[in-house]
């Protein structure tokens, strides 16, 4: 990757990574170490929000980008990580909102936590219901996904996706799993889970 110079940010607190120091300074060779040591994690997430697709290294690339770009507005008001988690969980958001065809949701055990039974079983049921969340309308699903599946708060969440409010982010996330829930009963491989006969 290759990145201009940026100018260099008064930092709030003192920055205890020397690579983080050293790439809001504007060292290159810093911010590249840190790609090569976050990048992994960064594409476990994507691929969990997005599934396994053709361009996820391209989207791994493009949430380095937004933070090269953005370091200048990073004072050291959060730790690295946290920054870049949610700049990574914005460019799922901007991926799923412009509705991208082709995605198949990676099979997770985290989701939902109705699940329960032998785990092949288990695993076959996950993988019908995140079928089920790709047909959610897209602002419902990531809220869905970055709360259930990734563990992002109502408050990390609103500033994601630039909700105007932590109570729309919960009106959202309870209309997903409303949705979610009323399609699962009525799938005919999903019933078990309700506690119906019919399987």
């Amino acid at each position: 990757m290759h990145f201009r110079r940026l100018p260099q940010p008064e930092v709030s607190r003192q920055i205890d990574d020397p690579d983080v120091s050293g790439a809001v300074a504007g060292d290159r060779d810093a911010f590249g170490r840190l790609f090569r040591r976050h990048a992994p994690w960064v594409q476990g997430r994507l691929r969990r929000m997005l599934g396994a697709r053709s361009n996820l290294d391209d989207l791994v690339q493009e949430v380095f980008l937004r933070a090269y770009r953005s370091l200048p507005t990073y004072l050291g008001q959060a730790p690295f990580e946290a920054w870049l988690r949610r700049i990574c969980a914005r460019v799922a958001y901007d991926e799923i909102r412009a509705g991208s065809r082709g995605v198949r949701l990676e099979v997770v055990t985290t989701l939902p936590e109705v699940v329960s039974g032998p785990v092949v079983e288990q695993r076959e049921a996950v993988r019908h219901l995140m079928h089920i969340i790709e047909t959610i309308p897209p602002r419902n699903r990531i809220v869905l996904l970055l709360h259930d599946v990734e563990g992002y708060t109502a408050d990390e969440i609103k500033l994601v996706v630039g909700a105007k409010s932590v109570n729309t982010v919960r009106s959202r996330l309870r209309l997903a799993r409303s949705e979610l829930h009323r399609k699962a009963r009525n799938h005919a491989a999903l019933k078990w889970l309700y506690g119906d006969t019919a399987r």
